[in-house]
């Protein structure tokens, strides 16, 4: 029976000082330690690729072949270099800004501001009384400027995908709508 009484007379002590512990105590040891640092976004690098697209109306096909390289963390240079159906060459340089700039997991969207040249055909038919007709077609280059929305996702593995649209046009070759998905390759981002 003293066994007994020596035991229960520590576990009543230890009770008492546990439950006459002021909270304050109890809650200063008790903190969570602070949050771990937020991830930090993936930094762009040059990269170079391909895109697939049209331009509506019409839906003439598009295929670009795409460099890019960052200036800033919120500021990029595209460059394109490729073909568009019915019309033949087209070059094109666009700025991108992240506004909202790019998010820890890599996605992130943009304004478009750029320029795009590309072939004007111009067809002239003359009908004549005897029932002849001359076609005469003038072609000439044309600088369409582009403004747009874009979203992409950057991994740190390098690669770079997204799509974009864009409008535009001018005088002669009235309003240019495309629409884009591109692929690029890069350094990998650490």
């Amino acid at each position: 029976m003293r066994y007994r009484g020596r035991h229960s007379s520590v576990v009543l002590v230890l009770s008492a000082c546990i439950f006459l512990t002021p909270p304050f105590a109890l809650a200063q040891s008790t903190q969570p330690s602070p949050p771990p640092p937020a991830a930090e976004p993936p930094h762009e690098r040059f990269g170079i690729g391909g895109a697939v697209g049209a331009r509506l109306p019409g839906a003439s096909a598009l295929a670009l072949i795409r460099a890019s390289a960052p200036v800033t963390p919120k500021v990029g240079i595209d460059v394109d270099l490729g073909q568009l159906r019915r019309t033949g060459r087209i070059v094109s340089a666009q700025v991108r800004y992240l506004f909202k700039g790019r998010r820890a997991d890599g996605r992130g969207g943009y304004l478009i501001i750029g320029a795009a040249s590309v072939r004007n055909d111009t067809r002239t038919e003359i009908r004549w009384p005897d029932g002849r007709i001359d076609v005469t077609i003038d072609r000439a280059r044309v600088v369409v400027p582009q403004v747009g929305y874009g979203w992409d996702l950057l991994s740190t593995r390098g690669a770079r995908l997204g799509v974009e649209v864009t409008t535009g046009g001018g005088e002669k070759t009235g309003p240019m709508p495309m629409a884009k998905a591109f692929f690029l390759w890069g350094p990998a981002v650490h």
